[in-house]
């Protein structure tokens, strides 16, 4: 009840525009932590490139499609998830700070294929990665610097795996 009241007091009192600062951070950790965004995930793999920071590569089908995915994890916090599900389908998330709620959390590819997907995929990643950083809801991870060339090592494994799982699991076909 009292939180409540103190919820109601500080929207009629503080600028819209502020009250973001007053939520609590929610990325994209918190959706690692369900059990149901865990068993979605198949044949996960995680490919750690610098302390603090790792990609993960796996496989899902969902309501929205079907396809290899790759997630930038960074000090425990999912940054980007790409979901490269072909045509109409794939899309990516990316964790930003924003000064209102927003619904809609996911951008779609231009590209069409899988394929295309995963080279964008390595694209964003290696060119636009610090904008995305730098934009984050948490601090540390705006401040966290990303060694490119482990970062790119790594990618390649991590693309080389995606198209791996587009070919070769049955349920991609």
């Amino acid at each position: 009840m009292i939180p409540s009241i103190i919820k109601k007091i500080a929207k009629s009192v503080i600028p819209q525009r502020y009250l973001f600062l007053l939520r609590r951070k929610r990325g994209f950790s918190e959706y690692q932590k369900t059990k149901s965004y865990r068993e979605i995930r198949q044949g996960v793999e995680r490919l750690y490139f610098q302390e603090n920071a790792f990609l993960e590569v796996f496989w899902k089908t969902v309501s929205i499609g079907k396809g290899p995915s790759l997630s930038l994890i960074v000090l425990d916090d999912e940054v980007l998830r790409f979901d490269c599900f072909g045509h109409k389908e794939g899309h990516f998330h990316i964790s930003l700070t924003t000064f209102y709620d927003t619904k809609k959390d996911r951008m779609f590819f231009f590209e069409n294929s899988v394929e295309e997907q995963i080279q964008r995929t390595y694209f964003e990643l290696t060119n636009n990665l610090d904008y995305y950083l730098q934009r984050n809801k948490s601090k540390k991870i705006r401040h966290f610097k990303i060694d490119k060339s482990l970062l790119e090592t790594a990618l390649k494994e991590a693309c080389r795996k995606m198209r791996e799982f587009h070919n070769l699991v049955p349920d991609l076909q």
